[in-house]
């Protein structure tokens, strides 16, 4: 058999077992032989850690992964540590520079309901904003879907003048209007 779910339950249990064993966890953290693994790994394993514990090894192993684009499991694992303010603060840099934009906005998208939508919404704002003034409607489609999934208001401008973008194709249009009605 195999395939996501067994992976994802297998990751279950394994994250069960770590929070079992805190104390070692912390001494393999801080021993050379986890510099050994991939810092992915290692993020994954300091979910298991207590919140005190969690943000410092969440700080320490964040430039590690800023480096490169965030699968959805660990952009999960950041979107639900924005609770913590020095967490969201580390973040928030990664999240405002627009060359990330499409995708963080996607990655977003994909994860509608399984994150804190509220923490998330104030992060996106800058990203779907740029997507939404993109010439390219794949942006926009990117764009209006997180809008309309987090209920992000404050584009109502940007999306109707979509609507009155001859060349909007019907994706667009059907998303602008979904925009427009969802907002507050």
């Amino acid at each position: 058999m195999g395939g996501p779910y067994e992976r994802k339950f297998e990751r279950f249990l394994a994250r069960m077992a770590l929070e079992q064993y805190e104390p070692e966890l912390v001494d393999y953290l801080d021993s050379s032989l986890s510099q050994k693994q991939p810092a992915d790994n290692r993020f994954w394993a300091i979910q298991a850690l207590s919140k005190q514990n969690h943000q410092k090894y969440f700080l320490a192993l964040f430039d590690s992964i800023n480096s490169k684009p965030w699968n959805t499991s660990t952009f999960i694992e950041i979107v639900n540590s924005l609770d913590n303010p020095a967490i969201k603060k580390a973040v928030a840099p990664h999240f405002q520079n627009l060359w990330n934009a499409q995708h963080l906005v996607s990655k977003a998208n994909e994860v509608i309901g399984q994150v804190d939508s509220q923490s998330l919404k104030s992060l996106l704002n800058p990203a779907v904003g740029y997507l939404l003034e993109s010439p390219d409607q794949a942006n926009q489609e990117i764009g209006l879907q997180a809008v309309v999934g987090y209920r992000i208001s404050g584009f109502e401008p940007t999306i109707i003048r979509l609507l009155d973008t001859p060349d909007s194709d019907t994706p667009i249009l059907t998303r602008a209007i979904a925009a427009l009605q969802r907002a507050p």
